[in-house]
Order: C-alpha cells, then sequence, then structure tokens
C-alpha cells in the first residue's frame, strides 16, 4: 500500500502488504483431461499447488461439473479423471469452489528485510454470481 501501514508506530516501522488472489479465471482452452488459463497466476516454483484439489466448472460449456486435479503447470491443470462435457475456451472455474487469496507483507527492521506470506481460501459460500470475473 502507499504509503506502507504501521507495523509498530512506536519503533517507526511500516509494512508493504500485498493481496494476490487466484485459483479462479476464464479458460482459454480445455478438453476432458485438461484446462488451460493462460492467464493464471499460479505458482511456477510449485507446479504441483492444486494436486489434489478439486476444480468446479462455473459456466460456459462443461460448467456444473466438478473435477480432482492430478497435476498443474503455471497455466494448464491436469485432471485425474476425464470430464463427461468437455469444456472450451470461454468457461470460467474455481478451484476448491472459491478463491485463494495470498497476503505478503513485507518490513525493514534494523537494515534487515523480513516478509510473512499466509493463503487462505475465500469460499463461495452463499454461491454468489460476482467472482470478479
Amino acid at each position: 500500500s502507499d504509503p506502507p501501514v504501521w507495523l509498530d508506530q512506536a519503533l517507526d516501522i511500516r509494512c508493504k502488504v500485498e493481496f494476490v488472489f487466484k485459483g479462479f479465471g476464464t479458460l482459454t482452452q480445455g478438453d476432458a483431461n485438461s484446462l488451460t488459463d493462460s492467464s493464471a497466476t499460479w505458482s511456477t516454483e510449485d507446479s504441483g499447488e492444486w494436486a489434489g484439489d478439486v476444480v468446479y466448472l462455473v459456466s460456459g460449456p462443461g460448467a456444473g461439473q466438478f473435477a480432482e486435479i492430478a497435476s498443474n503447470s503455471a497455466t494448464a491443470l491436469q485432471l485425474s479423471t476425464a470430464l463427461v462435457y468437455p469444456p472450451a475456451a470461454g468457461t470460467k472455474y474455481m478451484v476448491n469452489h472459491g478463491k485463494t487469496v495470498e497476503i505478503t507483507t513485507t518490513w525493514e527492521y534494523m537494515g534487515k528485510e523480513y516478509f510473512q506470506t499466509i493463503e487462505s481460501l475465500v469460499i463461495n459460500y452463499r454461491n454468489s454470481s460476482d467472482w470478479g470475473f
């Protein structure tokens, strides 16, 4: 944020807070076994971050289906079992029926830089249609 928020006002320590929302979007292509979102913000350092999680097709071709994720790359999900109705470009999806938010706080104290990252799932518990797609 600008200006950074106070971490400890008495010690004049401010911190930068960054939010990254991921785990949802619109497919650029898809078939019965894999889904691709070329604008995905998935981690390139942990190519299996979604393995074992569930992807839900929200709207578009194939909507209403769930599938377990076997593995993923930075922009593609490989599914454990084939979908009955293959999705196509334009299909909207969510992983774990929500959005994942990654919050990173960065600060400097006595000349050394520190950071802390937490991750949480924001669940679509009221089946909201406004998910920022």
